[in-house]
């Protein structure tokens, strides 16, 4: 069953609680009326490396590997030479892109 309160109604039930013996069903109802905090985490953008099918590499940035498919793939959508392999998606930390910048010399 749902019932629906206004702030005033949720304030006098948390204080007529508090006045009853605090047994565990009191506890649970408490608990229900309580708010709880909402965090909301920060997802930091990260950068993937990928492969094209013909040969090469690229870089693309996105906050999860698929929103980084997704970025590239709208890149080079028009292009017929330049296809993305969704296959070779990987997390690229500084030093793995130096590494692929060091190869590419």
């Amino acid at each position: 069953m749902k019932v629906e309160l206004n702030a005033q109604e949720v304030e006098l039930l948390k204080g007529l609680l508090t006045m009853v013996d605090p047994s565990d069903s009191t506890l649970a109802v408490y608990n229900k009326l309580t708010p709880k905090p909402k965090v909301k985490k920060e997802v930091p953008i990260k950068r993937y490396s990928y492969s094209f099918i013909g040969g090469g590499w690229n870089t693309s940035w996105g906050k999860t590997k698929r929103g980084a498919i997704k970025a590239a793939k709208a890149q080079y959508k028009g292009t017929s030479t330049l296809v993305v392999d969704e296959t070779t998606f990987q997390l690229c930390g500084t030093d793995s892109y130096n590494n692929l910048l060091n190869m590419s010399l």
